[in-house]
């Protein structure tokens, strides 16, 4: 019997393996940013609605509901450092 000249086999194997273990990769790092974004924008969407219904953020006490919801997200109420570029 001839044998066969198998080339290219692993390369091939490696590229279906990347094909899967890529997106697991990313999928730990980007699942975590799109968690935060989300709430993020449902935080806006809670500050907008409260708006619309009238509340007034002037005062101090009417901002801490933000501030309460947007501590989980990092966010402060002090302003950020300037950025040296």
């Amino acid at each position: 019997m001839r044998q066969r000249k198998v080339r290219g086999g692993a390369a091939i194997e490696f590229a279906f393996v990347l094909l899967v273990l890529i997106p697991c990769c990313w999928g730990r790092s980007g699942g975590v940013n799109l968690v935060r974004t989300l709430q993020t924008v449902q935080l806006a969407r809670d500050a907008e609605h409260m708006y619309a219904r009238g509340l007034d953020f002037s005062p101090a006490g009417q901002q801490d509901d933000l501030v309460i919801g947007g501590r989980s997200l990092g966010l402060t109420t002090t302003p950020a450092p300037p950025r040296p570029w």
